[in-house]
C-alpha cells in the first residue's frame, strides 16, 4: 500500500483464511492449517473459507466473501472478472490432504506404508516419497512423487536396507488441479535387523537322491532361493548345478553318490545364509533272485544269487 492505494497485488489462488485474537505457535498452525475449523473455536475472530461460487463458472454477482463466525466480517471482491478459469471462483485443492499412520508389515528389506484419505474432495490417486531424511532430500530409488493408485497402503520392498530409519509422506492428486495437493504429515519406520534364513531337515532320501527344504521368512519379497550343495560344509565342493536357482522352498537334488554326506544352505541377497543341514544318502539295496524252482528237489538247495545296487 502507498498513500492506502494498492501498489501490489496478490499474483496466485487463496483459500482457507483465518484471522486470529491471540499469537498462534507453529504447533498449533500446523495441525490445523489442513483442517476446516469450526467457526465458534475460541480467539478466532473471521474466517473465510471461501466456499462460494461456481468453479470456473458465471458468477456474476457474487462479490461477496462470508465471515464464518458470528463476527460476520464479510468481505467484498473488487474488479474481479468472476468468469472463466481466473479472477474468478476456481476449484481448489488446499484441504484435500491424507494422513499417514504407522507402518505395518515391517521386516529387514521393507515394510507397508499406511494413510487415510482426505476428509474432503476428491482423490482420484495418491504420490507416496520416501526418504532416509526428514527433508526428503534423500529419497529412496523409486519412492519419489510414486504413483500409487487409490489404495491407501503402499508395500515398500525395493531399495530398502535393514536397521535403517525411514521417512514417507503422501499427497492426492485430481487431474483438474493437479500438482497442486498438499503434502501429509511424515510417518517414521526403522527397518529391522538383518533376517536369518532357515534350511529344514532333508526329506525323500535315497541311496543317489534326497529333497532339500526351508522356510520362507513371515514377512518377505523374495522371488528366488540359492541352494548350495556341497560335499563338505564349507562349501567349497559344490556338486554339479550347485548353487541352484530356486522359487519355491524345496528342491530335489539327484545324481548323488550312495552313503555319502551332503551339506546345504539357502541364500538370497540382504539376507544372512541359512544354517546348514547335513543330509546323507543311504547304502545301496541288494537286490535277491531266486532260481525258477518251486521246490527243492532230491535234497539240491535253490539258487540264491545277492547283487548290488
Amino acid at each position: 500500500m502507498y498513500n492506502n492505494t494498492p501498489s501490489n497485488f496478490f499474483n496466485g489462488k487463496i483459500d482457507e483464511v483465518r484471522f486470529w485474537s491471540v499469537a498462534r505457535s507453529q504447533a498449533e498452525i500446523v495441525a490445523n492449517m489442513n483442517t476446516s475449523l469450526n467457526p465458534s473455536t475460541a480467539n478466532l475472530v473471521s474466517y473465510y473459507n471461501f466456499n462460494e461460487g461456481i468453479t470456473n463458472g458465471t458468477n456474476t454477482g457474487l462479490t461477496t466473501l462470508y465471515d464464518q463466525t458470528a463476527t460476520l466480517n464479510n468481505g467484498t471482491l473488487n474488479n474481479f472478472s468472476l468468469s472463466g478459469s481466473t479472477s474468478n471462483w476456481v476449484e481448489s485443492y488446499a484441504m484435500v490432504v491424507p494422513s499417514t499412520t504407522a507402518a505395518t508389515s515391517k521386516y529387514s528389506l521393507g515394510f507397508t506404508a499406511n494413510w487415510t484419505a482426505p476428509t474432503i474432495g476428491t482423490t482420484e490417486k495418491y504420490y507416496l516419497d520416501v526418504a532416509t531424511d526428514a527433508a526428503f532430500t534423500s529419497l529412496v530409488s523409486g519412492y519419489s512423487n510414486k504413483d500409487v493408485g487409490t489404495a491407501t497402503s503402499y508395500a515398500v520392498n525395493t531399495g530398502i536396507t535393514a536397521s535403517t530409519t525411514y521417512y514417507y509422506r503422501v499427497r492426492s492428486e485430481k487431474a483438474s488441479v493437479t500438482g497442486t495437493g498438499g503434502y501429509s504429515n511424515t510417518s517414521t519406520v526403522t527397518t529391522n535387523p538383518t533376517e536369518t534364513l532357515v534350511a529344514n531337515a532333508a526329506s525323500d532320501r535315497t541311496s543317489t537322491s534326497f529333497t532339500a527344504n526351508w522356510s520362507a521368512p513371515a514377512i518377505h519379497n523374495i522371488t528366488n532361493y540359492t541352494l548350495d550343495v556341497s560335499t563338505n560344509n564349507t562349501f567349497t565342493a559344490p556338486i554339479t548345478g550347485s548353487p541352484f536357482t530356486v522359487a519355491g522352498l524345496s528342491q530335489n537334488i539327484t545324481g548323488l553318490t550312495p552313503n555319502t554326506n551332503y551339506y546345504y544352505r539357502v541364500r538370497v541377497t540382504g539376507y544372512n545364509n541359512s544354517n546348514t543341514i547335513t543330509a546323507s544318502t543311504f547304502a545301496p539295496f541288494a537286490a535277491i533272485s531266486t532260481s525258477a524252482s518251486n521246490a527243492c528237489l532230491n535234497t539240491t538247495s535253490p539258487v540264491v544269487t545277492f547283487t548290488g545296487s
